[in-house]
């Protein structure tokens, strides 16, 4: 009997330790679940949080385009990327009647990032024996590309024997181009600007037929509006073309001046991909002579005229294009001056324009220049090795047409002539036109060239 109770007494025991064994673990498991819960909230939280933060980024980068400077970022205003690149069609010195080398000389040293030559002066160096490639590996390295280039072919014209004689002609000089490493082509509608009525969708067939030859080759033509021809003087007739042409290459090769003196209003650059507009002619035109009878020698450098540059290039960076400027000029006042001093003219009112209208200083990030020094960093006694000293003349071409130039990485500003600006490698160099600008932007002056 005793045993008995004894024996139930263990066993009631053993199950109340058991019952708190299991009540123990249920505890347990309900905060671990709680403790998940709560994360679980925490996460979705930051995930939302992240996303959002994500897609406000995104929209940023997006709607900022080539401007590499973030909301909430460390860098200032004035320490943005270019969107654009700036090139050197050289009828703006074809009045001096310089060699094509000696153009390519004045382009690099003038600090431009690209050039646009006459394919007639390629064809005049190659009989005078020059080699193509080696003009080609002088070119790069003096950090200049070719971007496009001057040509008249008639390759639009309803005769069948000059259209057939243009296409040869076309030929002939993409190859020529294309052993510079060039990349386009104009192709303005010679032969068809005194008489209209040219039918656009047969211009457009045409226009297919020359980019096939160009795919051949090696090489992009553009049409090219001309204010003066009776068929292709506004955007519509020549977006006509490019669009019916139904090539995936085709594009325009828009003119500041050819749009005023075509009649077309610049907002309509506002409905053109960036896709469209690879290279654009940038100049500007005076208030006298009036549209009716402005010439091309009437042309004067960005910001010398009335045309409304400012809206023209912010409409340009609001869609998203980054096309190459190129400066294209044929006014006899120039062609008189010294050529290196109008070419370094041209670059900083070109500069002065796209700051005005985006704002702030902008970095040459889009400017190859060959091979570069290091930066100009934090000591300013250093003496310059023999690779420097090499590099210095390229160098010294991409501050020309500052007031005053930085380091994106220093806090220090130069001159443009100093030894220490030249040593500033092209994507970090920041370009400012005033002392009070670059004062504001945070710099000292340099010690040595004392700013």
């Amino acid at each position: 009997m005793v045993n008995n109770l004894l024996f139930e007494k263990k066993k009631i025991k053993r199950q109340f330790f058991l019952f708190k064994v299991c009540l123990t673990s249920i505890l347990h498991n309900a905060k671990i679940y709680k403790k998940q819960e709560m994360i679980m909230k925490r996460n979705r939280l930051s995930r939302r949080r992240f996303i959002a933060g994500a897609g406000a980024a995104i929209g940023t980068a997006v709607t900022t385009g080539g401007i590499t400077v973030a909301r909430g970022a460390s860098k200032t205003s004035s320490e943005r990327t270019v969107p654009f690149s700036y090139c050197f069609n050289t009828s703006t010195i074809r009045g001096q009647k310089l060699s094509l080398d000696r153009e390519i000389e004045i382009t690099a040293k003038a600090g431009y990032g690209a050039i646009e030559p006459w394919v007639d002066k390629i064809h005049e160096y190659a009989k005078g024996g020059g080699n193509l490639n080696e003009l080609r590996r002088r070119i790069s390295n003096l950090g200049l590309t070719v971007e496009s280039a001057i040509s008249f072919s008639r390759w639009i014209v309803d005769d069948d024997g000059v259209r057939a004689k243009a296409f040869e002609q076309n030929k002939r000089d993409m190859d020529v181009l294309a052993q510079i490493g060039g990349k386009r082509i104009a192709a303005p509608p010679a032969g068809a600007t005194r008489t209209a009525g040219l039918d656009l969708m047969k211009a457009a067939e045409r226009y297919r037929a020359l980019l096939e030859l160009g795919d051949e080759m090696g090489i992009v033509p553009q049409v090219e509006v001309w204010g003066s021809s009776k068929n292709l003087h506004r955007l519509g007739q020549a977006m006509f073309v490019v669009i019916e042409s139904g090539h995936p290459k085709a594009c325009l090769l828009p003119d500041v001046y050819h749009t005023y003196k075509g009649g077309s209003d610049f907002n309509g650059l506002k409905l053109l991909s960036p896709r469209a507009i690879q290279v654009f002619h940038l100049n500007d035109y005076p208030a006298d002579p009036p549209r009716e009878t402005i010439g091309d020698r009437d042309r004067v450098f960005p910001g010398d005229g009335i045309a409304p540059l400012t809206q023209i290039l912010r409409d340009l960076h609001a869609n998203g294009n980054r096309a190459v400027l190129s400066l294209e000029l044929f006014n006899p006042t120039y062609w008189k001056q010294d050529p290196l001093a109008v070419a370094k003219a041209g670059l900083a009112k070109m500069k002065a324009a796209v700051n005005k209208a985006l704002g702030g200083s902008y970095s040459l990030a889009a400017k190859p220049l060959g091979k570069q020094s290091s930066d100009a960093g934090a000591s300013e006694t250093d003496s310059l090795t023999a690779t420097e000293k090499q590099t210095k003349p390229a160098a010294k071409s991409a501050v020309a047409g500052y007031g005053y130039v930085a380091s994106k990485n220093s806090k220090v500003f130069h001159k443009p002539g100093c030894r220490w600006a030249t040593r500033i490698k092209p994507e970090n160099l920041v370009g400012y036109s005033s002392k009070d600008e670059v004062i504001k932007a945070g710099k000292r002056p340099c010690k040595q060239c004392k700013p």
